[in-house]
C-alpha cells in the first residue's frame, strides 16, 4: 500500500501538465521548479510569494496559481482533506486568481485532469466532492485574489 508521502507525491505528479511552475518549501526556504512555459503555479503545502502578471503596472494581477495541501497525519487536516485512512485517501487542492475569470479557467484545468483518472495503479479513481464551486475572494490579499478550494478522495488498495 502506497503512503500518505507517495500519494502527495502523485498528486503533483499528476498536475505536471498543467503546471508551469512548481513551488516546495522547507522551512521557509522556497524552491522553484520550472515545469512548463505556460500553465498554473503549484505551491505545495504552503502559499509563498506570488509571480505577478503585469507585474510592471499600477494594476498587478496574481498569475493562476494552485495550492496543494498536503499535511498528513493531523486531524485537522485530515478533516479539511476529507478523511485519511488505511483505505481512502482525500486531498485539497485550493484554485486561485487574481481574476474571477481567471480562477473558473483554472478551476476547469484542473477537474478536467483530476476527476475519474487515477493516482497510483494500487488506488481507486479519484472522485471530486460535489460541493457547488463558489468562487470566494480575499479581499485581505493586496491585489485581490479569487479562489476555490476543491476536494477529492480516492481509495487505496
Amino acid at each position: 500500500m502506497r503512503t500518505i508521502t507517495e500519494l502527495d507525491a502523485d498528486v503533483a505528479a499528476m498536475l505536471a501538465p498543467i503546471t508551469r511552475d512548481r513551488y516546495d518549501y522547507a522551512g521557509k526556504a522556497q524552491t522553484r521548479t520550472p515545469i512548463n512555459p505556460t500553465g498554473i503555479d503549484l505551491h505545495v503545502g504552503h502559499v509563498g510569494p506570488l509571480a505577478y502578471d503585469n507585474a510592471d503596472t499600477d494594476y498587478p494581477i496574481a498569475h493562476h496559481y494552485m495550492v496543494l495541501w498536503t499535511h498528513a497525519g493531523t486531524d485537522r487536516h485530515n478533516r479539511l482533506a476529507g478523511g485519511r485512512s488505511a483505505s481512502t485517501y482525500g486531498f485539497q487542492l485550493t484554485v486561485a486568481s487574481g481574476t474571477r475569470a481567471g480562477c473558473l479557467w483554472a478551476i476547469d484545468l484542473v477537474r478536467d485532469l483530476m476527476t475519474r483518472a487515477r493516482l497510483h495503479p494500487s488506488t481507486g479513481i479519484l472522485t471530486p466532492y460535489l460541493d457547488q464551486i463558489n468562487v470566494m475572494v480575499d479581499e485581505d490579499a493586496s491585489p485581490p485574489r479569487w479562489y476555490v478550494p476543491l476536494r477529492f478522495t480516492t481509495s487505496v488498495h
